[in-house]
């Protein structure tokens, strides 16, 4: 049987073969230096390749001059790419990890997490225990807001998997839906579907953003396999991008949070602001941008 896991497997053996550009760069992620913070658990990555996403012009405007990088026509053609439901899964040449994939719509269609969800939950699924998906909304991490697509790493964020401290209240349940659980992590808030099937993951969304005022574009989900379940994470974001991206002088830090950063992994493109960073800073970052109460947001 020809598993997701081994589609992906050939996808990064035929860019090794064929694909200089995107080898080189994650031979040169491979390299790049890293930091952990033991108190938080946050980690700190120097990537400079990803200048292009931590700086991107998301303006209506911007979007509109540019042609789509994510529909097939604009692809690099060594960009081979595998047909799952209606997107195709593509290796990422920017990567921040040594697995990271992008699953873009076979169509050009805004991005979008409503009528999505039972694609991230099988997105989750299929992938395996190894692997997170998720979804930047388009207004607070997606550099590419005109096109819907999810992305898939082989890294366990430290804040989806385990945060260091967490408190948990259920605020619905059904039998058959499944429930929803908001979780104060580390001081920050967000939402678990639990006990969901693929079925039934969006019948949760909807009943979630129906009890709370949550913008989907300004939202981060994440999609977790644990043994035979799988968990949808919702992380409503209170801003995109935190006072130090704006500041001037020392003071300023080209960060723009997105799915990866909230879970637990600042990507920062520039070598100065990797060497000031340091565990307090990491954490005023993703405190400014996340909410930290349920009450914050109740309708």
């Amino acid at each position: 049987m020809n598993t997701l896991r081994n589609v992906v497997d050939d996808l990064y053996a035929d860019m090794r073969a064929n694909w200089s550009m995107a080898t080189n760069n994650y031979i040169a992620l491979s390299q790049a230096e890293k930091k952990l913070f033991v108190k938080s658990g946050i980690s700190v990555l120097y990537n400079k390749q990803r200048i292009r996403s931590t700086a991107a012009n998301i303006s209506k405007e911007s979007i509109e001059k540019r042609p789509c990088f994510l529909c097939p026509q604009n692809r690099p053609t060594e960009q081979r790419g595998y047909a799952w439901r209606d997107y195709w899964i593509l290796v990422n040449p920017y990567p921040i990890f040594e697995r990271h994939l992008t699953v873009v719509s076979q169509k050009h269609e805004e991005q979008t997490i409503v009528g999505k969800m039972r694609d991230l939950y099988a997105l989750a699924t299929e992938m395996g225990e190894e692997f997170i998906a998720f979804y930047n909304g388009a207004k607070c991490g997606a550099s590419a807001p005109d096109h819907m697509h999810f992305q898939v790493i082989g890294q366990k964020l430290q804040w989806i998997v385990g945060p260091k401290t967490i408190e948990s209240a259920e605020i619905y349940n059904d039998e058959e839906e499944g429930r929803i659980c908001s979780e104060i992590a580390d001081g920050r808030l967000r939402y678990r579907l639990c006990h969901a099937k693929e079925e039934t993951a969006e019948k949760l969304l909807v009943k979630l953003l129906g009890m709370r005022d949550i913008d989907t574009d300004m939202m981060n989900a994440y999609g977790l396999r644990r043994k035979k379940e799988t968990d949808i994470y919702i992380v409503p974001r209170l801003t995109f991008r935190p006072t130090y991206y704006y500041a001037v002088g020392d003071e300023h830090i080209l960060v723009s949070p997105a799915a990866v950063e909230v879970g637990g992994t600042l990507v920062l493109p520039r070598e100065e602001d990797f060497e000031k960073m340091n565990e307090n800073i990491a954490i005023d970052i993703l405190r400014q941008v996340c909410y930290s109460a349920d009450n914050d947001i109740k309708k």
